[in-house]
């Protein structure tokens, strides 16, 4: 159960970096050049 717990957490962390990731890029995108 601590197993599958931790691995629960990091799962939810990485989801919440990779929307962050995908934020930055998407607000990169639209400052930098066309």
């Amino acid at each position: 159960f601590c197993k599958f717990g931790k691995l629960h957490v990091t799962k939810g962390n990485v989801d919440k970096l990779l929307g962050i990731l995908l934020t930055a890029s998407k607000e990169l995108k639209r400052s930098g050049p066309h």
